[in-house]
């Protein structure tokens, strides 16, 4: 059975595209007491006495040195979270985390990953960054890929330009490996590169011997104006500024942290067809123009109008600023390559803004992937993830992380067109709005919408299990990301608005959409760690219902995550 390989995409486009992933994930399985389910690596620490307890030692790691505090965030109805990051020695340990959360500055629950036992096989590297980056260098070229370096300069209307390095950055780290099951702990060199068109990986090679151990997917001042535009489903206002004897697409009305050399929180840029060669997408004569106020190029519009539109949904529903929580800006390019059914968010080559890519998908098939909203909040909140819980690109971490970013799309859609079962209206669909008719790439004949929350077996394009049991187990599609996405796609659709399972038989009630996104929210970017499974997000989401609402509604996660028969 064919799957969906990539965000947004099962064409062969896409498969040109293709990223490979060779790093499993930790999962985490056994029970503690009846507060606190645990093994040797991972925890959850939910009645008081467990809660204090874990305090206690979290404090004491802390002034070891083991623990260090990453960042703190506030979330929701007097939430406030502290994630905390395992050292050994120097060297961060990767996926090892610890949150502590706080409800109205007292305790609430403590949970993550950390490794008590950890021995790496050596402290101190017997080979160079330099080795590191030639050993990662071979391995591309087996893909036919090649390191991009020196500095990309970005244009930026009125202000000329902003340059952005973009040689790897190489960190040493201990390494647990496998990650589904440590067996050994590495040294090891962390190798973030960028290749061409924006694509961007995270290498691990082992510090002793330069060998690659694994590879992950991580793919001024001036007034602003007001211009208008007709989108693909309807008319749209946009944030303009003057730039020469035109108007650009850059966005001085909302929040930036300034990093795009000026007040900018979105600018878009065009890439005409052209696959962006030597990074000319960016330069200023490609960003959004027009000699009036007014435009014409509906996927420039839908981009630019939409993307302010989800930092408003971020900021009014969650009091969320921005994709890292901070205000940072962001980059969009529309009418990428040519025939490209794909959609993507990428930041480990911008790490002072994310940048979010369309493609026009097939003439006559699909509309450009800009004419649904949903997509377009699926890809701004895979930069929210990455500034939080930073789940990894692979098997359940990476089902998660799709699945935050269609349960984020339901929830804005909802909020911000009509419901219904036309264009531009809000549904239970992701991608429905960029089919012209069913396509016939796709598994299901009759499909017109890329996945179904509601019926994720037979409503999408390709097959995706709702329940645990049936989870996808082989190596495509990054581990089954997009595929196993279902389960908690369908897991949060059942809460929302209650039913039963159709496999379980299993009857969940009903606790509303908004309770069931603040839920979700709070548990999948404050709660989760990098290499969390689905077990984890059971745990995050029924901690973060109690602290926000109370036993009943945690009671209704539970019963949602079981009726999906992800395991207590």
């Amino acid at each position: 059975m064919r799957r969906v390989r990539m965000s947004w995409t099962i064409s062969k486009v896409s498969l040109l595209f293709a990223l490979f992933a060779l790093c499993p994930l930790l999962f985490i399985t056994g029970a503690g007491r009846s507060g606190e389910w645990r093994t040797a690596n991972g925890f959850f620490a939910l009645q008081p006495s467990d809660v204090v307890a874990r305090d206690t030692w979290l404090r004491q790691k802390i002034g070891t040195g083991e623990l260090r505090l990453l960042k703190t965030e506030t979330s929701l109805k007097g939430l406030r979270h502290e994630r905390f990051q395992q050292y050994y020695q120097v060297y961060p340990v990767f996926g090892a985390q610890v949150l502590r959360h706080w409800k109205d500055d007292r305790l609430a629950w403590i949970n993550g990953r950390f490794f008590e036992a950890l021995r790496p096989h050596v402290v101190l590297p017997s080979v160079s960054e330099a080795q590191a980056v030639t050993a990662v260098e071979r391995d591309l070229q087996a893909i036919r890929r090649t390191i991009v370096r020196g500095s990309l300069r970005v244009g930026v209307p009125g202000r000329g330009t902003v340059t952005v390095p973009r040689d790897p950055r190489v960190t040493l780290v201990v390494l647990p490996w496998p990650l589904d099951d440590p067996q050994r702990f590495y040294l090891a060199y962390q190798v973030d590169v960028v290749t061409e068109r924006f694509w961007a990986y995270r290498y691990f090679v082992d510090a002793a011997t330069g060998e690659v151990i694994g590879r992950l997917d991580r793919t001024y001042t001036q007034a602003g104006e007001i211009g208008y535009g007709q989108g693909q489903w309807y008319p749209l206002k946009l944030s303009i500024v003057p730039f020469g004897r035109v108007f650009a697409l850059a966005d001085v009305w909302r929040p930036s942290k300034g990093t795009l050399g000026g007040p900018y929180a979105f600018i878009t840029f065009n890439d005409r067809n052209e696959c962006c060669p030597d990074d000319s997408c960016l330069q200023d004569d490609h960003v959004g123009q027009s000699p009036t106020r007014q435009w014409s190029d509906t996927a420039e519009v839908d981009a630019h109008a939409r993307a302010g539109w989800v930092d408003d949904f971020y900021f009014r529903v969650f009091q969320r600023k921005g994709l890292d929580g901070q205000w940072m800006p962001s980059i969009q390019v529309v009418h990428f390559c040519e025939d490209f059914f794909n959609a993507f968010f990428m930041d480990i080559a911008f790490p002072d803004f994310g940048i979010m890519v369309y493609g026009d998908g097939f003439p006559g098939l699909t509309y450009p992937l800009t004419a649904g909203f949903d997509v377009i909040v699926h890809e701004f909140t895979h930069g929210v993830t990455a500034a939080t819980s930073n789940l990894v690109y692979f098997r359940e971490s990476g089902a998660l992380n799709e699945s935050f970013s269609d349960v984020m799309a339901v929830v804005a859609e909802f909020l911000f067109e009509p419901q219904g079962s036309g264009y531009g209206q809000s549904d239970w669909f992701i991608g429905e709005d960029i089919f012209r008719g069913p396509l016939p790439l796709c598994d299901n004949p009759s499909a017109r919408a890329l996945r179904s929350f509601a019926d994720p077996e037979g409503g999408g394009c390709d097959y995706q299990p709702s329940h645990y049991a049936n989870r996808y187990l082989g190596s495509e599609d990054n581990g089954g990301v997009h595929i196993n996405s279902g389960i908690p796609n369908h897991a949060f659709y059942l809460l929302s608005v209650g039913g039963q399972h159709r496999l379980s038989r299993m009857t969940v009630p009903a606790i509303g959409r908004d309770k069931a996104a603040a839920i979700f929210y709070v548990g999948f970017t404050q709660c989760l760690t990098p290499t969390s499974v689905f077990r984890d997000a059971r745990y995050c989401t029924a901690a973060a219902a109690r602290a926000l609402y109370g036993p009943t509604e945690e009671a209704a996660v539970h019963t949602t995550w079981d009726a999906v028969g992800v395991p207590r």
